[in-house]
């Protein structure tokens, strides 16, 4: 649906589209700075340093493991360090777009609410909300 403003159209943000950018900006918004989840933001920062440094201070080395199978069969597992340095800079990657993405829910709802102020769009609201 769309609104006429001064002679221009206004876009309209559904009641369904307005109540997920909510919900997920109330989620992203308790997870990145609540009292009851810190421990999650501390740890993702904590992982995110050790595996930095790992890398910096060169501590990555191939890894062989040894397992008997039968007294006379040893199987010998390696691996190498290329994919061990590989799955940490994953792993920071990984961190890095996890809390990119939570800030990106809060600073959406933000816009939306920033644009609506501007008349640029009008956001569909339960009655009650």
């Amino acid at each position: 649906m769309n609104f006429k403003n001064m002679g221009r159209t206004v876009k309209t943000v559904s009641k369904e589209q307005w109540e997920e950018a909510e919900r997920k900006a109330k989620l992203a918004d308790k997870i990145l700075h609540s009292k009851e989840f810190a421990d999650i933001p501390a740890y993702l920062k904590v992982a995110e340093e050790q595996a930095k440094e790992m890398i910096l201070t060169n501590r990555i080395k191939e890894v062989r493991e040894e397992v008997t199978i039968a007294e006379t069969l040893k199987k010998v597992f390696i691996t190498p360090k290329k994919v061990q340095e590989d799955e940490i800079i994953g792993t920071i990657k990984f961190i890095r777009q996890f809390v990119t993405e939570l800030q990106s829910w809060i600073e959406q709802k933000n816009e939306l609410l920033n644009a609506e102020d501007k008349g640029r769009i009008q956001i569909e609201r339960s009655k009650e909300g």
